[in-house]
C-alpha cells in the first residue's frame, strides 16, 4: 500500500495518517500504526530499490516525496519559554525508552531508582508490544519542568505544504 499526506514535516504527517487511511479496509493497514521508519534519516539510499523491497511487508515506512515550499513570512518560528527558578538540583533515575538507546519516548511508569523494577517494566512492555526497549540512566531537575523552551515552526499563509509518502 502507498498513501500520500501533505504536511509541514514527516512527524506531523505521521500523526495525521489516520485521516488518510480511514477509507482503507483495516485488514490492509500497516501491522503497527503507532510507529514508522523515516527513510529520509538515512543517507545515500536507492529509494526506488528500498520501496520495492519494503512494499508489502506491513511495516510502515515514510519519506518526503515533495519539498516544503519557501516560507516568505517575516516571522518563521514561535518561541515559548517556561519559567524556571535557578539554581535547582538534579535527580538521577533509571528509565526505559522505546526503539533505541538514544530514544526519547519513555515507557509509561518506568522511571525508578530501582534498576530491577525498571528492567521488569521494559521487559513486559517489549513482550506485550513487540517493540524493542532500552533501560537508560536519566536525570531531571527536582521540582522544575524539563522543558525550558519550545520553538515551533510558523509557516507563512502561502507556504506550500510538503508531501510525504507512506508505504507498507
Amino acid at each position: 500500500m502507498k498513501i500520500k499526506v501533505k504536511s509541514l514535516n514527516i512527524q506531523e504527517a505521521f500523526n495525521n495518517i489516520g485521516d488518510a487511511i480511514e477509507n482503507i479496509d483495516p485488514a490492509e493497514w500497516p501491522q503497527d500504526i503507532d510507529r514508522f521508519i523515516d527513510l529520509d534519516t538515512y543517507e545515500d539510499l536507492d529509494l526506488d530499490r528500498i520501496i520495492k523491497k519494503v512494499q508489502g511487508t506491513g511495516i510502515l515506512f515514510g519519506y518526503k516525496s515533495e519539498e516544503l515550499g519557501k516560507n516568505t513570512g517575516k516571522v518563521k518560528s514561535l518561541t515559548t519559554k517556561s519559567k524556571i527558578e535557578l539554581p535547582f538540583n538534579w535527580q538521577s533515575s533509571y528509565m526505559a525508552v522505546w526503539d533505541t538507546p538514544k530514544g526519547v519516548n519513555v515507557i509509561k511508569g518506568s522511571k525508578s531508582k530501582d534498576l530491577a523494577a525498571t528492567t521488569k517494566i521494559a521487559k513486559e512492555a517489549t513482550e506485550n508490544t513487540g517493540r524493542s526497549s532500552f533501560v537508560i540512566v536519566g536525570a531531571y531537575p527536582v521540582g522544575q519542568p524539563r522543558l525550558c523552551a519550545s520553538i515551533e515552526y510558523k509557516p507563512s499563509a502561502n507556504t506550500k505544504l510538503a508531501e510525504f509518502t507512506f508505504i507498507w
